[in-house]
């Protein structure tokens, strides 16, 4: 009697503890063993879950003891577990996006496998393109994704026709970031064209491959990546990196070993290759004996550029030019950047010139470059200045449509001055002031330069200039930053072209000056530059929309209606004739006009494209924006065309990362078990 008991207890806490899995009850009244046993076999559904057959127990004849009775009667004791202890920092709701309405459709799918190759070519390069821009966040970087991506999937698994025009998405500029990868490609290339699919080697046109891959490719026996090189007909960008060329710009280990080699530029020339990107490391260029470190530099390079390989050249980016190991610049070195700035005239197809994390800069090297230059770039420069930047766009500005100039420390904004009549044709301006070279806990990239604008500095604006960027602007007053905000206010009849604004400033002053400041400026620049765009019409989203939208309009339109013409009246009889006119009339007026569309945001106030009237008298003749007369004030001209207006203006110290709330909240241990939440404390005592 008392096995089988114990048998059915042991019954009971074996379903007891599978129903707890899913669900704990709050008391003991709460639980129920026929609940649970259903619970049990709702969940046990899987096939490795199945209930085992349970075997059907004997008839007793027997009575039952009061040992089994009392047993039996009993409810099952659950030991109730401790409440989980309560955060100091409750976590925050998730934000709630809205879902956009639904889009009637008539569920018709296109044939999109019988489109034409170019087009599916487009497609798949333009999808693989937006794939790398959301990895790398909008950043050009060279990190890219791994080979086996979705593209690669769909070239495999979808359908015979996405799968050349997937394929070459991606073999247009293959991923060749890893040795193992490199090793790959070059045996796929290597391979005869009627052993393949495709022609894979005809579909490259631009590789980008880490310097410390290729020393690791040169120890394997049989690669040779000029031997890769020669078998790409449609190579045209050629691009070799090392970690030193990207931000923060620093490198502990050693440098690679792999060298620019001289079989590497004869078979370009062998395979009638003509390269448009090229880019020069100065780590990676063999010294000649017997000469300075710049003086071979400037001869290697100058012997490549006059091959044919390198005549079509359009981008090339210098890195790493040596730092100057005397004081002061003597008549040699003079005579070696003169000669180094003349070697670039050898490429009459160069449009594009980046200077990057170059020590060596002067203004005689500069005044040597091509006159047809239109972009230039100026990365982590350390002698570039604000006087020889500026002497050098009075020569070789006219030309010039995009400027770049990231990390300079010495680099202010003084050029700003004459930026309208040195760079007539400037389109976009891109400038990010942070220092990379200093210590990342002591000075937070503060600058060299002194100040980065003058009160008495006023900024002009080149009237093509379609993209302003500038980003972490400090070490100046709250009256030089007033001069290019209301510079940029002031010159909005003469910038039709800005498109995109980006200013990112760092003013040292009182917290209330500057919040005033701030919440002047941000909102006058948005009140002149920003776009306010209309509402799509939902009635052309698709075909069935419009469809619906006009069979909507047609029902809603009389068959009949009375319309009475009237004769003209006369002014003296116009009043009367509008108490005289028939009901039928103004009711007809009432149904035939269609409904009016839903309102759209429009841009305050109503000056958009044109000067305010000059019946509109200011209150004093000072420049509006002056104390608090800015916001009953309207603009004088709102050009309302900039897609993207960001203005940020703060008092924080610019570092690689930024500490936010996150960094500075403790992590608790949830559920502990000397926690009494909710009992009664008497006295001195705690609650634990």
């Amino acid at each position: 009697m008392e096995s089988e008991a114990s048998k059915r207890r042991s019954v009971r806490q074996a379903i007891t503890r599978k129903r707890s899995l899913y669900m704990d009850p709050d008391t003991d009244d709460d639980f129920d063993i026929a609940d649970a046993q259903d619970s049990v076999s709702e969940h046990n559904l899987s096939p490795e879950h199945e209930p085992k057959r349970q075997r059907t127990p004997k008839r007793r004849t027997s009575k039952p003891s009061p040992r089994e009775t009392r047993s039996a009667t009993k409810k099952p004791v659950h030991k109730k577990s401790p409440p989980k202890r309560k955060t100091k920092h409750a976590s925050k709701p998730t934000k709630v996006v809205p879902t956009a309405a639904p889009i009637p459709s008539d569920g018709i799918i296109p044939r999109w496998q019988t489109l034409p190759y170019e087009i599916l070519s487009q497609i798949f390069s333009y999808a693989f393109a937006a794939e790398l821009e959301h990895e790398t966040g909008g950043v050009a970087s060279r990190r890219v994704n791994h080979p086996n991506t979705w593209i690669m999937r769909t070239a495999r698994k979808v359908c015979r026709a996405f799968s050349e025009p997937a394929l070459t998405a991606f073999y247009r500029a293959p991923n060749l970031l890893a040795a193992r990868w490199l090793e790959d490609f070059s045996t796929i290339i290597k391979q005869p064209n009627d052993q393949q699919l495709y022609s894979y080697n005809m579909k490259v046109t631009s590789i980008e491959v880490s310097a410390r891959n290729l020393e690791s490719f040169a120890r394997l026996p049989g690669m040779s990546f000029a031997e890769t090189a020669s078998k790409l007909p449609r190579l045209s960008s050629l691009i070799v990196t090392h970690q030193l060329d990207e931000p923060p710009y620093e490198y502990q280990g050693r440098l690679p070993r792999w060298k620019y080699s001289q079989d590497l530029f004869d078979a370009l020339d062998a395979s009638n290759i003509h390269l448009t990107c090229w880019r020069w490391n100065a780590h990676l260029i063999d010294q000649a004996e017997g000469k300075t470190e710049f003086q071979g530099l400037t001869e290697c390079m100058a012997e490549v550029h006059t091959r044919p390989s390198f005549q079509s050249l359009r981008h090339l980016t210098i890195s790493h030019l040596p730092l100057i190991a005397l004081e002061a610049m003597n008549p040699e070195e003079e005579a070696a950047d003169i000669a180094f700035g003349k070697i670039f005239n050898d490429l009459p197809n160069l449009e594009t010139l980046s200077f990057e994390c170059c020590d060596r800069l002067s203004i005689q090297m500069l005044l040597q470059l091509p006159k047809t230059l239109k972009t230039i770039k100026f990365i982590n420069c350390m002698p570039l200045n604000s006087d020889m930047l500026s002497e050098f766009l009075t020569s070789h500005g006219h030309t010039i449509q995009e400027l770049v100039l990231d990390h300079n420390p010495f680099l202010d904004l003084a050029f700003f001055m004459d930026l309208r009549t040195t760079c007539p044709q400037l389109q976009s301006l891109k400038m990010d002031l942070y220092d990379h070279r200093e210590n990342y806990f002591r000075h937070f990239g503060e600058p060299k330069y002194e100040s980065l604008l003058l009160e008495d500095e006023i900024p002009t604006w080149p009237s093509t200039l379609q993209i302003l960027e500038l980003v972490h602007l400090q070490k100046w007053g709250a009256n030089a930053a007033q001069n290019l905000f209301r510079s940029l206010v002031e010159s909005a009849e003469s910038l039709p072209e800005l498109r995109r604004l980006v200013l990112q400033a760092h003013i040292n002053i009182s917290w209330r000056d500057r919040a005033a400041f701030r919440d002047q400026w941000i909102e006058r620049l948005r009140r002149v530059y920003r776009r306010y765009p209309k509402i799509p019409d939902p009635k052309l989203a698709s075909l069935k929309a419009f469809r619906l939208w006009k069979n909507a309009q047609t029902r809603r339109q009389p068959s009949h209606v009375e319309v009475i013409m009237r004769k003209p009246m006369l002014e003296s009889q116009a009043s009367q004739a509008s108490d005289d006119e028939p009901l039928a009339k103004r009711r007809s007026k009432r149904v035939v006009k269609p409904a009016s569309p839903p309102p759209i945001p429009t841009p305050p106030p109503a000056h958009k494209g044109r000067r305010e009237s000059d019946a509109v008298s200011l209150a004093s003749e000072d420049t509006p924006g002056e104390g608090e007369d800015w916001r009953n004030t309207p603009e004088r001209y709102v050009q309302g065309l900039c897609s993207v207006v960001d203005v940020r203006i703060d008092n924080q110290r610019p570092r690689e990362e930024q500490f936010n709330e996150s960094h500075f909240l403790d992590s608790e241990a949830s559920g502990d078990e000397e926690w009494t939440e909710g009992a009664e404390v008497e006295g001195d005592e705690y609650a634990w």
